[in-house]
């Protein structure tokens, strides 16, 4: 089989967390001949050589992300998922009551980072992606419409209602939530999709750092059901949305039916 007649997948932040889960699922669906693991460090899940391909690749980077999508890919791309990205909490006001002496704004370097690895980082693989998928030949589906790929972005119920300490957070993932329905809009003419998946309280390296009491709270405050939700979960919503075509433009919660408060 040529690299031409092969399928590729990317998975950005495919190192840990949602994007090895990402990984695991697109593998176990067998969605695609090659998944190109896109990140900062190498991945420590063991995942077969010949079927996942580690890039070492900045989101933020334009000429490393042309790169890899442009020249590295060599199979027809068929499936995206930009899962990296950080949290960067921060309140807008930090300090006591006690004393207004102490109080410093929201440090305007953390709110950068957040939206330049977040919303640019996500917006440079999107662009990529689309270019490279837009130029290559459709898959016909069983209702005659071709499909050249889909592009699914990782954002968050913050976008929705952001808890304290997430401005940085929320408004980068408000941001992914609001380019999905135009960029779906953008690219209908060449047959690419474009989803967004908004997971609740995931159980992750990030969610680590917390204390286990504040876990079993925050566990406590799903409705149901009464846990954080497994990265698993994740990926298989993302091989669903890659098997299901007329998913399009949609922001699609994955929650427990959790709304989040102000803590």
């Amino acid at each position: 089989m040529s690299s031409a007649d092969s399928s590729a997948a990317i998975v950005t932040g495919a190192s840990s967390g949602i994007g090895a889960a990402m990984v695991r699922s697109i593998l176990d669906a067998k969605l695609v001949d090659v998944i190109y693991a896109f990140d900062l460090k190498p991945p420590s899940a063991e995942w077969p050589p010949a079927a996942v391909k580690f890039v070492k690749v900045d989101v933020t980077d334009e000429d490393a992300v042309r790169r890899a999508v442009m020249e590295d890919v060599r199979e027809s791309l068929r499936l995206v998922v930009n899962s990296a990205g950080i949290l960067g909490a921060h309140r807008l006001v930090k300090g006591t009551k006690a004393s207004a002496t102490n109080l410093q704004p929201h440090p305007a370097a953390v709110f950068n980072r957040v939206m330049n690895v977040n919303v640019f980082g996500t917006f440079n693989v999107m662009r990529f992606a689309a270019l490279k998928m837009s130029t290559q030949s459709p898959v016909v589906d069983r209702h005659g419409h071709p499909e050249r790929g889909v592009i699914i972005n990782i954002a968050s119920i913050a976008a929705f209602e952001g808890e304290g300490g997430q401005v940085a957070y929320a408004a980068s993932k408000a941001a992914v939530v609001g380019m999905t329905l135009p960029a779906a809009r953008d690219m209908s003419r060449y047959g690419v999709r474009v989803v967004s998946i908004c997971p609740g309280l995931v159980d992750t390296p990030m969610a680590g750092i917390l204390p286990q009491s504040a876990k079993e709270f925050l566990s406590k405050s799903v409705p149901f059901p009464k846990r954080l939700a497994q990265p698993s979960e994740m990926g298989a919503l993302a091989v669903h949305i890659a098997q299901n075509k007329y998913i399009n433009g949609a922001a699609i919660r994955i929650d427990g039916a959790i709304r989040l408060s102000a803590l």
